[in-house]
């Protein structure tokens, strides 16, 4: 993976309310020095099917930081939000991580959320909860994602420690 062919689009969210943009969503991309952009559907799964996706969502996590920080030093904070896979939540070294990065950027984990589909979230449920409420501990935000594409209930959801749900567009 060379790092230096991804990079991170960020996508506002907006309060309907006010039109106050409250955060923002961090959204990798890769550009191929040979084929162009490539679309994240085309990578994320090789990456996901590999070791690949531990590397890109450290370098996601610390970029993201990085960028939250920089906006801060101008007067501008907004959150973000990154896409988790359920394979980064078998390894029970992501929360010290991601703490660690926000350590070195200045700012608080309260700040991240850690997005993952509902789908991922269901189908690894018990096996991840260690990771999951290690990651609660250290106050990061959890979100499923996509939730109604798969078929979990809200009481299955009520169970995990996540801190948001966003329905998917569908609806």
């Amino acid at each position: 993976m060379n790092r230096e062919e991804f990079y991170l689009l960020y996508q506002p969210k907006v309060e309907l309310r006010t039109g106050r943009v409250s955060g923002a969503e961090a959204l990798v991309r890769w550009q191929h020095p040979m084929r162009g952009v490539i679309a994240p559907l085309e990578f994320i799964p090789f990456a996901e099917s590999s070791a690949c996706i531990d590397r890109m969502t450290n370098w996601i996590g610390a970029t993201a930081c990085g960028q939250m920080r920089a906006w801060d030093e101008l007067g501008c904070r907004i959150d973000l939000a990154i896409n988790v896979s359920a394979r980064n939540l078998h390894e029970p070294r992501l929360a010290d991580q991601l703490a660690s990065q926000c350590r070195v950027a200045g700012v608080e984990p309260s700040r991240l959320t850690l997005e993952l589909t509902e789908t991922a979230a269901m189908r690894d449920a018990v096996q991840m909860m260690d990771v999951l409420t290690r990651l609660r501990v250290k106050g990061f935000q959890l979100a499923i994602d996509d939730f109604g594409t798969g078929y979990s209930s809200l009481v299955q959801l009520h169970r995990l420690p996540f801190s948001e749900i966003k329905i998917d567009r569908t609806f």
